[in-house]
């Protein structure tokens, strides 16, 4: 997955896949998400680098001037439904507090879905538990309509 091609170029922002070393980049951001500060810890780091192996899981980045400002995390999953097309989820959409409102959280947003559609998905799916971020969720073109999420944390 790391050294995937940069396919979104917006103004002022760059938008790729995250790399090994991103991964204090991307806690940070992960602090505002959770509003709790993130440590990669031995555990985290194994997990990082798992992560990254999987040709199905996409972290993104979207940068500005070389520094993580928008991230979220893209999952493609492959399905016997739809004519055997694959479906995508995006979940832990951050972008860094002093950012939003920049183009940036829609350019990473943007950069998932052109991933999303290079794998013949038929749909992509995104789960919120932060209602102040409906509206923006709407403007990227995501609808809260005809589906309810479900969930059951072990």
């Amino acid at each position: 997955m790391s050294g995937q091609k940069i396919i979104y170029d917006a103004p002022n922002f760059t938008t790729r896949t995250a790399d090994p070393a991103d991964l204090n980049a991307v806690q940070k951001l992960y602090s505002q998400l959770y509003d709790k500060e993130q440590r990669p810890t031995e555990q985290v780091l194994a997990q990082w680098q798992k992560l990254l192996s999987y040709d199905n899981i996409y972290v993104i980045l979207t940068e500005q001037n070389g520094i993580p400002i928008s991230t979220c995390c893209l999952t493609i999953i492959p399905s016997i439904t739809q004519e055997a097309r694959p479906y995508a989820l995006i979940e832990y959409v951050v972008t860094d507090s002093s950012h939003r409102r920049t183009g940036a959280g829609k350019a990473c947003l943007d950069y998932a879905r052109q991933l999303a559609v290079q794998q013949n998905c038929y749909k992509i799916m995104l789960i919120t538990s932060r209602p102040e971020a409906h509206a923006f969720y709407k403007a990227c073109g995501y609808s809260p309509e005809g589906r309810t999420a479900f969930l059951q944390y072990l």
